[in-house]
């Protein structure tokens, strides 16, 4: 080997880290068949060279995308008439993947707006507002599309109550063209028994207005610990009538 190749080659260890995997990764792929080093005639280190360099970065990125050992090394063995047709499997994979991440990214930012909803109507309190009461239908936990609601849109669900009475689950659909009295506040409920912590609190509002109290309706916002215990938010809106 001339001094130019030697100067080329790296210890194991660099290129662990050139592909950000531990250097075990690498030997257990070089196990499997994956991937083949040279040794070092000094100290019988495995080395590398641009071509093991790249082998392992494709590993890395079929790695990525789930795939297991075989399949990895069938793409790594395949010749030219097959190599497209198991990259475009590869890169549809790739694709698919990026579309549930996105899907991820917008779910969590949805929940991190939710938690702060919760905090900033916690802060506030109650207060007399305008609003446009949504039409209510109700959510049944038998039923597989109403399960799916509450799981892929559960900003569309909720909850409705009276005075004495206990939450029932409702889906919310539009709001009504007109706008009614309402207070406006965070309701929540415990998580494990879905009953009411703070209801009578919107009631008793209605009272100091001299209002008669309607329904109560929760949108869902969270669900977190508060005080050691899991509750479940809502924003919600008392209906106040005359």
């Amino acid at each position: 080997m001339s001094g130019r190749d030697k100067a080329r080659e790296k210890h194991i260890s660099e290129i662990a880290a050139a592909v950000g995997v531990n250097p075990s990764a690498l030997r257990f792929w070089e196990k499997k068949g994956l991937i083949s080093f040279g040794r070092s005639d000094e100290n019988n280190y495995r080395t590398a060279g641009l071509p093991q360099l790249l082998r392992a970065f494709d590993i890395v990125i079929f790695r990525s995308l789930g795939m297991t050992i075989d399949e990895i090394k069938s793409c790594l063995l395949a010749d030219a008439d097959e190599m497209p047709e198991l990259l475009e499997a590869g890169a549809h994979r790739a694709e698919e993947q990026i579309a549930r991440l996105r899907e991820a990214l917008i779910n969590l930012r949805k929940r991190r707006d939710a938690v702060l909803a919760a905090r900033e109507l916690a802060a506030r309190g109650l207060r007399l507002v305008r609003a446009a009461l949504p039409a209510l239908s109700p959510l049944s936990y038998d039923n597989s599309e109403d399960i799916r609601l509450m799981m892929l849109a559960p900003e569309a669900t909720g909850v409705v109550m009276r005075r004495g009475g206990v939450p029932e689950a409702v889906a919310l659909g539009e709001p009504a063209e007109e706008e009614t009295d309402a207070a406006e506040g965070l309701l929540a409920l415990d998580t494990d028994t879905q009953l009411p912590l703070n209801a009578e609190e919107f009631f008793a509002f209605a009272d100091a207005l001299g209002r008669r109290p309607g329904r109560l309706i929760g949108r869902y916002l969270a669900t977190f610990s508060e005080g050691g215990a899991r509750r479940d938010f809502y924003r919600a809106t008392l209906e106040l009538l005359s």
